[in-house]
């Protein structure tokens, strides 16, 4: 009796955790493709719509797709000049830039791996919900290095801008949102 009660206490607590690591999974793939969105100049809720129609984001439009590769916003002539950005202003940001993308590429590496492997044992079923739980938090803790090295990143960035510049480089952000809806 004593361990029936402990497993169905152990089973709950599973449930419980089941739920949540769902829940992280969901808000993860939420932040994902709205950063998907907006680097990739679509909007977010024509790549909810596609992925409710189980279809692959849709594409810019051709008007929409620069003849050449988007610069990075501090190598943007418009930015540089909106905010004033010194050459060794821009210069610190790159080097930054380059640094975490030295750093993250073997992580990167490992998530895709990882999630690889999820997807293909999620897509045969032969596993039990343990493996597939241990999977997932493998996955989410590459995803949680990335998210905390873009953090760190971009708080690296705003240390090299002045106060004036951070405030600006907010504001041409959230013009640029606005008018990608």
């Amino acid at each position: 009796m004593k361990n029936q009660t402990f497993a169905a206490r152990q089973f709950r607590r599973r449930m419980a955790l089941s739920a949540l690591t769902m829940v992280l999974v969901a808000s993860a793939a939420d932040r994902s493709a709205a950063t998907f969105a907006y680097t990739e100049g679509v909007s977010y809720e024509g790549l909810q719509q596609a992925g409710a129609r189980g279809q692959t984001a849709p594409a810019r439009q051709e008007s929409q797709r620069p003849s050449q590769p988007r610069l990075p916003w501090w190598k943007d002539p418009v930015v540089v000049k909106e905010l004033s950005l010194t050459p060794d202003q821009a210069a610190k940001i790159d080097a930054i830039w380059k640094k975490r993308e030295q750093d993250m590429h073997g992580v990167v590496l490992e998530h895709k791996k990882q999630q690889d492997e999820l997807d293909r044992l999620v897509a045969e079923r032969k596993v039990g919900p343990d493996v597939i739980g241990l999977h997932v938090d493998r996955v989410e803790a590459q995803r949680t290095t990335l998210n905390k090295s873009w953090t760190v990143m971009i708080y690296q960035f705003s240390r090299v801008l002045s106060p004036e510049q951070n405030t600006a480089l907010k504001a041409y952000f959230e013009r640029n949102r606005r008018n990608r809806r």
